[in-house]
């Protein structure tokens, strides 16, 4: 009799495990898009302004420079860009 419970529950158990599987694999993506308002947009531009001059100045110099050097000036122009993202979101 008990076993007959535990095999019962053990059943109930496998198929809620299968359900909620096949619903997550059927249930769509949630993508959620928040607009981002940008007040001050004097800064942003100054700021892109910098980027695009650091790496038109950056190229130039490329070719003057060891390979450790290049990757330290890609290293800060990566640095620059994730800058740039967070001053866009906290604007």
């Amino acid at each position: 009799m008990m076993q007959i419970q535990i095999d019962e529950a053990n059943a109930k158990v496998i198929k809620e495990r299968e359900a909620a599987r096949k619903a997550i694999e059927e249930a769509p993506p949630v993508v959620k898009e928040t607009p981002v308002i940008v007040q001050d947009t004097e800064k942003v531009d100054t700021l892109t302004a910098e980027v695009e001059s650091l790496k038109v100045g950056a190229s130039k110099k490329l070719c003057f420079f060891s390979p450790s050097v290049v990757r330290s000036l890609n290293f800060h122009r990566r640095y620059l860009f994730v800058l740039l993202r967070k001053c866009l979101c906290f604007l």
